[in-house]
């Protein structure tokens, strides 16, 4: 004789949760509320209150997208804070070998000019027979037909002192932005000799006669 079928209220507790049925989100079937994997498509289902393998892997690969993001922004940071300084202080030495060798080129000037005409001369002239290439020591901007203006070059600005009648010269190259331009000033006359002074603030002396030689640079 067969039983007739309890209502469901009526039923085992344990029977009532194995009926619990959910449907599919892909394949619109019924599958147990306890599953979180269809048995017949195998998609993977949102259980509310869950989280599935998957969710949890997203969780696990957003984390370590912002751990090798704040990674690589310290790396980032500690390369600028070692890298920064030294690019600085490679052209402040590059401005400061551009005014040496600027000085030596002058000189070399004046000699030639001197031993064709007896005498020394000013940078306009030496520029004005050709020793001395123009835009060498300064740039040049025309203004309008008759004016011209003088900017320093490569951070530094050089200046010729004293002719004294052709008979010497001197010319010093003193940094634009003491300190950030250049840490040094720098002399030359008709003795051949580059001397230097340090310059880190517009209150410093120039390199004069009496400075010490540059020895390499």
């Amino acid at each position: 004789m067969i039983e007739p079928a309890l209502p469901g209220d009526q039923l085992p507790k344990r029977i009532r949760r194995s009926r619990a049925t959910m449907q599919c989100h892909s394949c619109g079937r019924d599958v147990p509320a306890d599953s979180w994997k269809c048995r017949h498509c195998g998609e993977l289902l949102d259980r509310p209150g869950r989280e599935t393998p998957v969710r949890k892997k997203s969780m696990s690969t957003c984390l370590l997208v912002v751990v090798v993001g704040i990674s690589v922004a310290l790396f980032i940071g500690v390369l600028a804070a070692v890298a920064v300084p030294t690019v600085y202080e490679a052209k402040k030495a590059a401005n400061e070998a551009f005014a040496i060798s600027r000085c030596e080129t002058v000189y070399k000037a004046q000699e030639m000019y001197r031993e064709f005409h007896g005498t020394y001369a000013t940078v306009k002239t030496l520029e004005e027979t050709g020793l001395l290439e123009k835009g060498l020591l300064w740039s040049r901007r025309h203004i309008n037909e008759t004016t011209t203006a003088f900017t320093p070059k490569r951070g530094y600005r050089f200046n010729m002192l004293d002719i004294n009648g052709g008979e010497s010269w001197s010319m010093t190259a003193i940094p634009v932005k003491p300190g950030n331009s250049g840490v040094r000033s720098f002399y030359v006359d008709h003795t051949g000799v580059v001397r230097n002074e340090m310059c880190t603030s517009p209150d410093d002396p120039p390199a004069n006669a009496g400075s010490p030689a540059v020895v390499g640079y």
